[in-house]
């Protein structure tokens, strides 16, 4: 890490023996990486996780990934895209739906879960960010007609929502509800 210059950081100066090293070191070993201890062990949390993905049937959960994420009027949005996405839509009272349903994939061997964000006009809509590997196969493996938005596409849409609600329109998620 680059210190600006005069600044340290806070354990500057300070002295830890050997033997405190040791043991935060071992500690780290153990607790930081969130694997078992023991071959075992891991194998047992290996089996756990795959036995919770099967029962919850893998695909999207919330709370995971990357964006700023919450509920709106009902819509659970997993970004600020995708919730101006929404507000643009309600705004200009466009119907859609949240996707419900699950599609499979094949990833690198491995059978995987895919659900879209919205259905529009018997259309899918992804929100994309980001373009991957994973995500491209998902895409040519889907049977269905796929509108896949990013930034450009996007761009009047969070153009609009910025213009009418301001930069920090996220703050509508969870009860804030914009006016218009």
């Amino acid at each position: 890490m680059v210190w600006k210059k005069g600044t340290h950081p806070w354990n500057y100066g300070k002295c830890t023996s050997e033997d405190v090293k040791k043991k935060i070191s071992e500690k780290l070993k153990i607790v930081g990486t969130g694997r078992g201890k023991t071959k075992e062990s891991e194998e047992l949390r290996k089996r756990k996780i795959s036995a919770t993905m099967k029962v919850k049937g893998g695909g999207y959960r919330k709370e995971s990934g990357r964006g700023k994420h919450g509920w709106y009027k009902g819509f659970w949005c997993c970004s600020s895209w995708e919730l101006a996405w929404v507000i643009y839509n309600l705004d200009h009272h466009i119907k859609f739906d949240q996707c419900k349903e699950t599609f499979e994939y094949l990833y690198n061997g491995k059978t995987h879960k895919y659900k879209p964000d919205f259905i529009q006009n018997g259309k899918y809509i992804e929100i994309k960010g980001y373009l991957t590997n994973q995500f491209l196969s998902k895409v040519f493996q889907f049977k269905k007609q796929l509108v896949i938005l990013t930034y450009k596409e996007l761009e009047p849409i969070i153009g609009h929502v910025i213009h009418k609600y301001g930069r920090d329109y996220i703050k509508f998620y969870d009860g804030g509800c914009p006016s218009g």
